[in-house]
């Protein structure tokens, strides 16, 4: 069974009660102001070619482009072992993305939309699915053989990418701001667990 740090424990803690503060505001809607003010931020940057670069970027979480991802992946994976966690973590996380749009039910942002999208609006998915599966490749690239500028750049490159998924997220006008934070902290409470899990099915 997996003992969990005193860190790790304090981290599932902030996040756990990151999330239900959060769920419990927007169940309230009291998040309002807060969401307009940063989408009236962000898309005060409106522009065609801004818009195309948002919608290449929020691609990169889209189901087809993370499921060739996923195979292109499985093909560098050696452990057996590993390469079911990888596609577990996909299958586990789309999941929770259902159960938890079902049980909050909440409306996307009647806002001129910049690219289609349907059902529910919290969490976002993409932003839960961006998290967990390049916070995946985080975890894997952390056990790699790769030196170490070469993991802090890949790093640094992932991470960027995950909050460039969200920020695309409220550009193209689908997900309120509190959709994609929502998101964002899911998975990463998730990835604690997961990733646990893996370390101790691994030994």
């Amino acid at each position: 069974m997996a003992k969990f740090k005193k860190n790790e424990v304090i981290v599932i803690s902030v996040l756990l009660s990151l999330f239900i503060i959060l769920a419990l505001i927007v169940s309230l809607d009291l998040t309002t102001g807060f969401d307009r003010a940063i989408y009236n931020f962000i898309i005060q940057f409106k522009s065609s070619s801004l818009t195309f670069i948002m919608k290449v970027i929020t691609n990169l979480a889209s189901p087809m482009v993370i499921l060739f991802l996923m195979i292109i992946g499985l093909l560098f994976l050696k452990e057996k072992r590993i390469k079911i966690f990888y596609i577990l973590n996909l299958v586990n996380i789309a999941i929770l993305n259902k159960i938890l749009k079902a049980i909050f039910s909440r409306t996307r942002p009647s806002i001129d939309r910049l690219t289609s999208a349907s059902g529910y609006s919290f969490p976002s998915g993409h932003a839960m699915l961006s998290c967990a599966f390049y916070g995946f490749l985080i975890y894997l690239i952390w056990r790699s053989d790769f030196s170490k500028n070469t993991k802090i750049i890949l790093y640094i490159l992932i991470c960027l990418i995950i909050f460039l998924v969200g920020l695309s997220r409220i550009y193209l006008g689908v997900h309120y701001p509190t959709d994609v934070i929502a998101g964002f902290i899911v998975s990463a409470l998730y990835l604690v667990f997961f990733v646990k899990l893996c370390n101790v099915k691994s030994k």
